[in-house]
C-alpha cells in the first residue's frame, strides 16, 4: 500500500490550492475521480474495501472532532483549518467546503470535489484513505 503524508493531496482539485508547494506530489486523482463516479452511479466505494477496520481504541471522527487546525508536516504554521460552519482554509488562502458523512470526508471546491475515507487512530491524528489505497496522515495543531 502506498503511503503519503499529505492531507492536501485530497485537496489537489481546488484551484486556490495550486500555489501550495506541497500540492501535486500526490497521485490518486484519477482513481478518486473514478471512485466518485462509480459511487455516484450506485457502485460501492472502493476506499471502503481498501482500508482496514478502525484499530481498537481509535477515536470516532465527528464534525466536532475535525474542527481545528491540522498539519501534514508537523509545521503548525502550515495548516488546513476546518471551521465549524463546514468551510476549510489552506495555506495561501485557498478555501472550500467540507462534508463528513460517516467515514466519508468530502472536500468541495470550484472545480469539483474529492472524497476519502477518514479515520482517527488517536485524538490528535487523522488518516485519509484514498480510493487507490494511498493514505494521508495529519496531526492536530493546538
Amino acid at each position: 500500500m502506498k503511503i503519503r503524508s499529505k492531507l492536501t493531496v485530497v485537496l489537489a482539485i481546488v484551484p486556490a490550492l495550486a500555489a501550495c508547494d506541497r500540492m501535486g506530489a500526490g497521485g490518486g486523482g484519477d482513481a478518486n475521480a473514478a471512485a466518485n463516479a462509480a459511487t455516484a452511479a450506485g457502485g460501492k466505494d472502493p476506499a471502503a474495501a481498501n482500508g482496514a477496520a478502525p484499530a481498537a481504541g481509535s477515536t470516532q471522527v465527528t464534525r466536532e472532532f475535525l474542527v481545528g487546525r491540522w498539519t501534514d508536516n508537523n509545521d503548525c504554521n502550515n495548516t488546513i483549518t476546518f471551521a465549524a460552519d463546514g468551510t476549510f482554509t489552506v495555506p495561501g488562502g485557498g478555501t472550500g467546503l467540507w462534508v463528513l458523512d460517516g467515514e466519508r470526508l468530502t472536500f468541495q471546491g470550484a472545480q469539483g470535489s474529492r472524497t476519502a475515507r477518514v479515520q482517527a487512530p488517536t485524538p490528535d491524528a487523522i488518516m485519509l484513505i484514498q480510493a487507490d489505497g494511498s493514505i494521508g496522515r495529519s496531526t492536530r495543531c493546538r
